[in-house]
């Protein structure tokens, strides 16, 4: 190749367009059960086990939350 046809490709963008984003996406998510509770040293808690002081909880949805008894 010569130095004048050194280019590949010629590129435009068009900023008049309007949004193309999907809005109003409605899903419908099961609510999240506990999976599974911890202490903070990462013991495994019975799902009878009563435990003051802070508790990992683990939910179905894969988040965890600490939470205060």
């Amino acid at each position: 190749m010569d130095e004048e046809s050194d280019c590949f490709a010629t590129w435009y963008f068009d900023l008049e367009k309007s949004e193309t984003a999907v809005e109003n996406v409605e899903t419908e998510e099961a609510p999240a059960k506990v999976v599974a509770s911890y202490t903070v040293d990462g013991k495994t808690l019975n799902a009878k086990t009563v435990r003051k002081g802070i508790v990992i909880n683990k939910f179905s949805n894969g988040k965890a939350r600490k939470v205060v008894k």
